[in-house]
């Protein structure tokens, strides 16, 4: 239930993986952090993923994100 503050913040971090990485381990992009709350527990140095928090915040960062997903899905990108 820990609200997280996002880029520049106290509970978050940035690491650079390439997009296969992240792909894999479902990891929630830096950008898409910002006030997201967590909905389990998530160590220290570990990769939040997407299904780790609620997005409960719609916005078009989310919906833009979305869209570009489902391009490199596609191979439309």
């Amino acid at each position: 239930g820990d609200r997280l503050d996002g880029i520049g913040g106290f509970t978050v971090y940035g690491k650079i993986m390439t997009a296969s990485d992240a792909e894999k381990l479902k990891a929630l992009p830096i950008g898409l952090v910002q006030a997201q709350t967590v909905n389990r527990a998530v160590k220290a140095g570990e990769v939040i993923t997407y299904d780790a928090i609620e997005q409960t915040n719609p916005s078009v960062i989310w919906e833009l994100r979305k869209l570009q997903d489902q391009a490199l899905l596609s191979g439309g990108l």
